[in-house]
C-alpha cells in the first residue's frame, strides 16, 4: 500500500509525535525545599525628656504617623516626661515568618516581641517606650496592681492591625519581689492592652521562673499602649484575636516553610495519544516485513 521509503517516513513521524508527547507527559514530582529565616538586629535606647503632649486613635500604631504601612515609625505622641526608656529596631517582616525583635535594655521589662505577618512588609519599625506612669494617650489608668506601663509600636500609621500581623507574641518579665511583695499570684500577672476606648485583657500565660523574675508570654495581633499588672478579683473584658492561632511561646526567631508534599502532572489526552502511536508502529513495522 506504501512505498518502503514512505512507510519509514511515516514510522519516523509516529515515533517522533510518541517522543513529543510521551516526555513532557512524565510524571515529574515537585517538592518544595524549607526556608528559614533568622534575623537579628541591634538595639537603640533613647532617653527623653520634655513637654508632655498627647492624641491617640486607638488604631494600634503611632499616632500622627505617615500611611496605611511600611517601616519608619515617628514620634508616638506619648510625653516626653512620662518615657523612661525607649527602646527599637528597623527589621523586615515576612509573610508566615516570625521576626523577633530582642530588648535587653535592663529598664525595659520587655524581653521580645515576635511577630508572624500576613504580609511580607519590608522593613518595620518597632519601638517600646517603658513609662513612668500610666500613659497619657489613654483615657483611664489599667486595672489591678500595676507593675510596668509600657507602649509598644509597631510600623507607621495603621500597620499594627490583624490584616498585616498575624499574630505577636510579647515576652517580658516581672520581678519576684514585687510579686511577693505585693501579695499577687504568679498566676494572677496579666498583659492589658488599651483598644482605643478601655482595658482589655489579652492571653498571657507564665512559661518559666527563677531566683529574680517570672517570665511570661502575651498573645497580640494588634499593637498600642499595654500594661503589666496583678489582676484579681477585676473584671476586666478579655480580648479576643481576630486569628486566634494555638502556639506554643519558645520565642523562634527562625522559622521554615513546611516541605509540600509531590504532585504529578501529566499531558492531556496522554494515554489516547500513546496507543495510537504504538498500534500505528506496529501495523508499519509488519507491513515493512511483508
Amino acid at each position: 500500500m506504501f512505498s518502503h521509503d514512505r512507510k519509514k517516513m511515516i514510522l519516523f513521524v509516529l515515533l517522533g509525535m510518541l517522543l513529543f508527547w510521551v516526555v513532557p507527559g512524565i510524571a515529574v514530582s515537585v517538592e518544595g525545599t524549607p526556608t528559614s529565616t533568622l534575623v537579628t538586629g541591634t538595639p537603640t535606647s533613647t532617653y527623653t525628656t520634655g513637654t508632655p503632649t498627647a492624641t491617640y486613635s486607638g488604631d494600634g500604631s503611632p499616632p500622627g504617623g505617615g500611611g496605611g504601612g511600611g517601616g519608619g515609625g515617628g514620634a508616638s505622641g506619648e510625653a516626653f516626661s512620662n518615657i523612661i526608656v525607649k527602646e527599637k529596631y528597623d527589621m523586615h517582616i515576612y509573610k508566615d515568618k516570625t521576626t523577633s525583635y530582642v530588648f535587653t535594655n535592663s529598664s525595659n521589662p520587655i524581653s521580645s516581641v515576635d511577630i508572624t505577618g500576613n504580609v511580607s512588609a519590608g522593613e518595620i519599625n518597632t519601638a517600646v517606650e517603658v513609662l513612668r506612669n500610666t500613659s497619657v494617650l489613654v483615657k483611664s489608668p489599667p486595672p489591678g496592681k500595676v507593675y510596668s506601663n509600657i507602649n509598644i509600636w509597631v510600623g507607621t500609621y495603621g500597620f499594627a492591625v490583624p490584616r498585616n500581623i498575624k499574630e505577636a507574641v510579647i515576652k517580658f518579665k516581672v520581678a519576684n519581689s514585687w510579686i511577693d511583695e505585693n501579695n499577687v499570684a504568679r498566676s494572677d500577672v496579666k498583659m492589658v492592652r488599651w483598644d482605643g476606648s478601655q482595658w482589655m485583657q489579652i492571653e498571657t500565660k507564665e512559661t518559666s521562673t527563677d531566683n529574680t523574675y517570672t517570665y511570661y508570654d502575651a498573645m497580640t495581633d494588634s499593637f498600642s499602649s499595654f500594661a503589666i499588672s496583678g489582676i484579681k478579683g477585676v473584671a476586666v473584658p478579655v480580648a479576643t484575636r481576630a486569628a486566634a492561632v494555638a502556639t506554643t511561646a519558645a520565642g523562634p526567631t527562625q522559622t521554615a516553610n513546611a516541605t509540600k508534599p509531590g504532585t504529578t502532572e501529566k499531558a492531556p489526552g496522554f494515554e489516547l495519544l500513546l496507543a495510537i502511536t504504538i498500534l500505528g508502529a506496529i501495523y508499519l513495522f509488519r507491513q515493512n516485513k511483508r
